[in-house]
């Protein structure tokens, strides 16, 4: 619990801006308490120290980056097995920042912006709190922290949500596209231009789920027979990694019923049942409850193979970020007060679980010095 506390504290620290009188209009108030926030977020992720584990490579990464003005970058940028994309960019912020810390903060700088764009077009101003608060408990800083690469793809698919509900495909594609060269994981969305547009029957939503939870706890393993199949048609990079992750000898770590489980649950009976009005009020939101969906039945579905929870389930957990502060927006009164206490109790709990690892002993360059080698040997000891 002492490794996940300041995370505890920042978390619960908002909640109570939520519960502040707020006008219906886009007042002075409004805007200070979005600047404050973004401040915070600002201070408290962009500003971090050696955090979790991604900055073990990052680091001396960025040491051996030239910045792209420099003739040596465009070799460097095409021998880096990276995402071309990223190195692109992290060798232009290299122009303008040396040090490995501030380089981290233009990063997150840049997705707090693009994260800033997505709720004020999706979310009720009144709601922003809440949101931010979701999108720091649920993942969103797991994935600003441990994915770099990774965080902008998933940023640039939620800025091409907009074009699923104009149907406008060439643009989804092209920034999609763009993701790819951030995080090979964007080809995941190409095909979800044609799912997530989608209004899936109350009928079919809970004939899917019933079957994902029969293979869920009854343990049923299929996919090892998916993937033996397949698995000589794979390209090299793809069949190396079913032979590095042991996919075929159907023994990994599988998915396991827990805290998650109840609140996946309720999430999903909640989102279905409630689908109609929420679409009511605002059907923007129809890709973001979809997403939802898709949250809940890689769980279900590919719970065979922890790793691709893992993985999979982190490109859209966004989902939760859009559409719990909807839901909390047509609940009357005494369910507003009851979602809140869960959601304060559940802060508590998922921040304290996922953050209670010495990985995550919090640190902050403005206020400690940070030293990469005593940093790398303190992990490397645990």
């Amino acid at each position: 619990m002492i490794f996940s506390l300041p995370y505890i504290i920042f978390a619960i620290f908002f909640l109570p801006f939520q519960w502040i009188p707020k006008s219906t209009s886009l007042s002075k108030q409004h805007y200070g308490l979005n600047r404050f926030i973004i401040i915070s977020f600002l201070l408290f992720i962009g500003c971090r120290g050696f955090i979790a584990s991604d900055w073990i490579s990052y680091y001396p990464f960025f040491q051996k980056l030239p910045p792209l003005h420099e003739p040596s970058s465009i070799p460097f940028i095409e021998a880096w097995p990276w995402e071309k994309g990223f190195l692109v960019l992290s060798s232009f912020i290299k122009i303008f920042a040396k040090n490995y810390f501030l380089y981290q903060f233009i990063l997150f700088g840049i997705d707090l912006f693009i994260l800033n764009l997505i709720i004020a077009r999706y979310v009720d101003p009144k709601n922003y709190v809440l949101t931010y608060v979701l999108f720091f408990v649920f993942q969103g800083f797991i994935i600003e922290v441990n994915l770099l690469r990774n965080a902008k793809s998933i940023l640039l698919f939620l800025l091409s949500i907009r074009y699923i509900n104009e149907r406008k495909i060439y643009y989804y594609v092209l920034l999609n596209l763009l993701g790819v060269f951030f995080h090979v994981s964007s080809v995941i969305f190409f095909p979800l231009y044609f799912i997530l547009g989608h209004r899936f029957s109350k009928v079919f939503l809970f004939s899917l789920f019933f079957v994902g939870n029969l293979l869920f706890l009854f343990r049923i393993n299929y996919l090892v027979a998916v993937i033996a199949l397949i698995e000589p048609v794979l390209p090299g990079r793809l069949a190396e990694l079913v032979v590095n992750y042991g996919l075929l000898l159907g023994n990994v770590e599988r998915a396991s019923i827990g805290i998650g489980f109840i609140e996946r649950t309720v999430v999903f009976v909640l989102l279905v049942t409630l689908q109609n009005k929420l679409l009511k009020k605002n059907p923007l939101l129809l890709p973001f409850i979809n997403q939802v969906y898709l949250f809940v039945f890689v769980y279900l579905f590919l719970s065979e193979f922890w790793i691709f929870v893992q993985r999979i389930s982190l490109l859209f957990v966004a989902g939760y970020w859009i559409v719990l502060p909807a839901m909390y927006n047509i609940f009357d009164k005494s369910k507003k007060e009851i979602f809140c206490c869960i959601l304060f109790f559940y802060c508590l709990l998922k921040m304290g679980v996922q953050c209670d690892e010495p990985q995550y002993q919090y640190s902050n360059f403005i206020f400690s010095k940070q030293n990469y080698e005593e940093a790398l040997i303190n992990v490397k000891s645990q």
